[in-house]
């Protein structure tokens, strides 16, 4: 039986700080710049440890967005 397809997912190495997003609609992983490391690392951490996952990621694209918008 196949797993199913996850809708999001991050890759972080550590060692070599190398990172890399996967989204479902994408459909393929997407590398990210060194300098996202940290950055992406506190996603994790906060994906990691909330009780609600999918809501924390919901919450998180929505402050990206607004952040985004703002800087138009």
């Amino acid at each position: 039986m196949k797993k199913p397809v996850p809708d999001f997912a991050i890759f972080q190495n550590d060692r070599t700080k190398a990172s890399a997003l996967w989204i479902k609609e994408v459909g393929e992983w997407q590398p990210c710049a060194s300098r996202d490391f940290e950055p992406l690392q506190v996603m994790v951490n906060l994906l990691r440890h909330s009780p609600d996952p999918k809501k924390t990621l919901v919450m998180i694209a929505k402050i990206i967005a607004k952040t985004n918008e703002s800087d138009l």
